[in-house]
């Protein structure tokens, strides 16, 4: 396990494992699946390293290959060829990166002349060893194994402040934004003192359903294989469960604004832009986790500030925009 005075500037090859299975090329799959019993290691053995007499790699096999072929199958006719190696000069940060854009339990770290040297597996980054029949919960710690949040783990407070601080850079960006935005709509507050009083619900609500959104997306988004299907299948789920929520508050905030004295039509302006902010703020949740998974940055710190950030900048937007519309009508 890489503990916390490590460094990920630090080699690899201070975190190595020796107790990898090397097979021949000529050997049959029953004579490899022989090498395997009896070993005695810390972590899982997923894959089966094909080696030369001199130690130089040729190929690996994974443990559920070998069980799909028959017993005098030779272990150069499975064996995957085009490997993704770690040079021995590779850092902790290095194989941390690998893990997350390749997504294997393992890879063999290897010197200049592809002698192999030993492995480092997945267990490095987590406290408890994964199992291969889990192979779900192994595809959520590759969602989660992440250089910045290993910096944070070890960092000073100063260190994790500068790595926390510039994300909430948005969340006070979007108030200015919003108290700048709102200058531009001073007549049409002035005119209409039930929108000053019901701006609160309506940012309180856009909050609300973006986060809810968000969360979701965030624990939906692991082990995902296929970003397309996964944003095909949880945009229409959002929009439906978006409209709904849409059309349920809309109503209600419209139909409780018009026991206040006023424009009638300054109660439909309220309801319609409320309708209107939950369904952008359940697309904000889904989009901004999405593409910062996309982008492989840690959606966990840097998603609720985003989010949040543009949920309010479009509610107030969408809130003021309508209710000057409607005095414009009503004029």
């Amino acid at each position: 396990m890489l503990g916390s005075s490590a460094s990920l500037e630090q080699p690899v090859v201070n975190f190595i494992r020796k107790d990898f299975v090397s097979v021949r090329p000529h050997w049959t799959i029953s004579e490899c699946v022989a090498s395997l019993r009896g070993e005695q290691e810390t972590g899982g053995i997923y894959y089966i390293y094909v080696t030369s007499d001199t130690g130089q790699l040729l190929g690996v096999i994974p443990i559920r290959r070998m069980l799909a072929v028959e017993p005098e199958t030779l272990a150069e006719r499975i064996m995957i060829s085009s490997l993704l190696t770690l040079n021995q000069k590779a850092t902790v940060g290095d194989a941390c990166e690998l893990f997350i854009d390749h997504k294997l339990l393992a890879f063999p770290v290897v010197d200049a002349e592809s002698h192999l040297l030993g492995i480092v597996d997945v267990n490095l980054f987590t406290d408890e060893i994964i199992d291969m029949s889990q192979r779900q919960h192994a595809d959520d710690v590759f969602q989660w194994i992440g250089v910045k949040m290993e910096v944070l783990r070890n960092a000073s407070a100063f260190e994790a402040f500068r790595y926390r601080f510039p994300w909430l850079t948005a969340t006070m960006g979007s108030g200015v934004a919003c108290a700048v935005l709102a200058g531009f709509f001073e007549a049409t507050l002035a005119q209409a003192a039930i929108l000053a009083m019901f701006l609160t619900v309506a940012l309180g609500l856009g909050e609300s359903v973006s986060i809810q959104s968000m969360t979701m997306t965030m624990q939906a988004l692991h082990g995902q294989d296929s970003l397309r299907d996964f944003i095909r299948t949880r945009l229409l789920k959002e929009v439906q469960t978006a409209g709904l929520l849409a059309i349920s508050c809309g109503a209600i905030v419209g139909t409780v604004s018009i026991f206040w004295p006023g424009i009638w039509l300054m109660s439909v302006a309220i309801g319609v832009s409320i309708a209107m902010t939950i369904v952008f703020a359940g697309l904000t949740g889904l989009a901004v986790p999405t593409i910062l998974h996309k982008l492989k940055r840690d959606p966990k710190v840097a998603a609720g500030p985003i989010t949040l950030a543009i949920a309010d900048l479009a509610t107030v937007f969408l809130y003021l925009g309508a209710g000057t519309i409607a005095l414009l009508i009503a004029k």
